[in-house]
């Protein structure tokens, strides 16, 4: 026989349910079809850049795109661009806009060292970029050996379902063939000043409350997945984590694999969730504008 408790608990359960219910079908919102006609791929002699090369052979084919390979190593492939590193990603930025290119990969950071630099920073390179691009750009920071397997399954990353997280969702959807998951976690900082708010509000907020509410945030474009997925015969999960993203990233458990994440906080700065989705996912980061 079940307790007033547990009665109590299953009640509180389906008004939930119910709430988000509701705020889906207020806030709808549409996963937009994305394509690219030409995709580049950047490489600089590191290690990522046989990696580089064949995810974005791997991505051109299943867009129908063609994939040009510009090398800045000794003797390398495409147009010679300046070795001046501070104007080096403005001569990028130039020739994506140029040639037209609706995507890139690239190592990052890029031509600096991984091993020096770590975690710490993306190199100076990768910071423009991550900045300025118009197009969206695929962060390599480690070697991938299967990139079959690598784009079977995909992860978004974002705390809200706006336009930029939306197209971050149609990359997504094309990039990959398998199972999605919608992973709700905020910015170091964010989640930091939430916490310190909480401490001082009328109604204290714990690390619970806010994976509710993330959660909450998300679920019209949880909806709009799940409701594509229905007709491709694939999978999409959303899972909310009250803690700072880099702690969900840094799990021995979380899954070397494609990451998504919208990438602006302003037109010219790149927004903390991007930065951190870089910098501490171990498979590929596709930040789009």
């Amino acid at each position: 026989m079940s307790s007033r408790r547990d009665i109590d608990h299953a009640l509180d359960e389906i008004d939930e349910n119910i709430h988000l219910f509701e705020r889906t079908l207020r806030t709808r919102v549409e996963i937009p079809e994305v394509q690219a006609a030409r995709v580049l791929a950047l490489l600089d002699g590191s290690n990522q850049q046989d990696t580089v090369r064949a995810l974005a052979e791997s991505i051109a084919a299943r867009l129908g795109a063609e994939c040009r390979i510009h090398s800045l190593s000794a003797g390398g492939e495409g147009a010679p661009l300046t070795d001046d590193r501070d104007r080096l990603p403005f001569e990028i930025l130039e020739l994506v806009e140029r040639e037209d290119f609706g995507l890139v990969v690239l190592p990052t950071p890029f031509l600096e060292d991984y091993l020096s630099l770590g975690a710490a920073s993306l190199g100076v390179v990768a910071d423009v970029l991550l900045a300025r691009s118009p197009v969206p750009m695929i962060h390599v920071r480690e070697p991938i050996e299967d990139i079959g397997a690598l784009l079977e399954r995909g992860v978004l990353i974002t705390v809200d379902a706006g336009a930029e997280a939306c197209r971050a969702a149609g990359w997504m959807w094309r990039l990959t063939e398998g199972p999605l998951q919608v992973l709700v976690a905020m910015s170091s900082a964010e989640h930091h000043a939430v916490l310190e708010f909480g401490r001082t509000a009328a109604d204290p907020v714990t690390e619970e409350d806010i994976g509710r509410r993330l959660g909450d945030e998300v679920s019209p474009l949880l909806a709009a997945l799940q409701a594509l997925a229905r007709g491709a015969d694939r999978v999409v999960e959303g899972h909310a984590y009250p803690e700072e993203l880099r702690e969900v990233l840094r799990r021995e458990d979380f899954p070397v694999c494609f990451c998504a994440v919208p990438g602006r906080e302003s037109p010219d700065q790149t927004g903390p969730l991007a930065r951190e989705s870089v910098r501490y996912c171990r498979g590929p980061v596709l930040v789009v504008p």
